[in-house]
Formats: C-alpha cells, structure tokens, sequence
C-alpha cells in the first residue's frame, strides 16, 4: 500500500467521539497514516490526567480507540466533560466528551 491510496489516508486525523455524551464506552476515530505508535491521553475538566494509552498500528488506516470510562487503575470514573489528545508523528489533535452515569 501507498500513502494516497484510498486504503491509507493523507494526513493524521480523528473522527468525533461518538456517543457523546457517553455512558459506559466511547469510540475515537483515528486516521493514521503510518505504523508509528498513537500516544492518548485522557484529562478531566480540572487537567488531572485519568488515562493514558499507546497504540501500535499494524498497518496504517482507519482504526478506533475505544475507552470504558475508567481510570489508570481500572475505577470507574466520575461524570463530567473530558479532554482528549492523541498523537503521532508529531501531530497533536484534541477533543472533548462527556460521561453521564
């Protein structure tokens, strides 16, 4: 595969965060257009950071990341807005959702 063609997009992207607000799972479209990992990170209203993870593509492509509104620890988190970034190969991209128990 190529970048280009239409199974590897041109340019790092994410989708909206569908459902939103949630309750229980969110999903994240994510664009990546390389097999470099995707850096997550999951903050709270206040900055506190409640989540993070890595992914390693196999392939570059259309892909979701899928979070369980939990913390680091596996505890279910509060209800409230929260603030995504996700990155890689030095782009940044930033979202928001909520959770509602």
């Amino acid at each position: 595969m190529e970048i280009g063609s239409p199974d590897i997009p041109n340019e790092f992207s994410i989708g909206h965060a569908y459902p939103n607000p949630f309750n229980g799972n969110v999903s994240i479209p994510i664009n990546a257009i390389s097999d470099q990992p995707i850096h997550i990170a999951i903050h709270n209203i206040l900055g506190q950071q409640v989540y993070q993870a890595t992914l390693i593509p196999n392939l570059p492509g259309a892909m979701s990341f899928n979070w369980a509104a939990t913390d680091m620890l596996g505890n279910p988190i509060s209800s409230g807005v929260y603030l995504f970034q996700i990155e890689s190969n030095q782009k940044i991209l930033n979202g928001k959702f909520s959770y509602v128990k």
